[in-house]
């Protein structure tokens, strides 16, 4: 499993509490959670970081707000030409 995918993974298990960049970064092991949530961003995925202290740290909690449509289920539609289905 790649690096993003297990970010991914843990945002969408942590749900409304969201999950801490220390606690991601113990997760997926590396020291470079940020620049996985940057590639989840870039693939359009909407996330929320909100800056919180663990300890005497200074993290950031991030929260998965939704998906890119295209990873979605996808949409079909009759084409009445070729009267087959044909996605969105």
């Amino acid at each position: 499993m790649t690096q993003v995918a297990m970010t991914l993974q843990a945002l969408k298990q942590a749900g409304n509490v969201g999950v801490h960049s220390f606690t991601l970064n113990k997760i997926v092991g590396t020291i470079r959670g940020a620049a996985r949530i940057d590639d989840l961003k870039r693939m359009g995925y909407q996330i929320f970081s909100q800056p919180e202290k663990m300890g005497y740290a200074r993290g950031v909690r991030y929260f998965l707000l939704s998906s890119p449509k295209e990873l979605e289920k996808p949409q079909y539609r009759l084409d009445p030409v070729r009267q087959v289905y044909v996605q969105l």
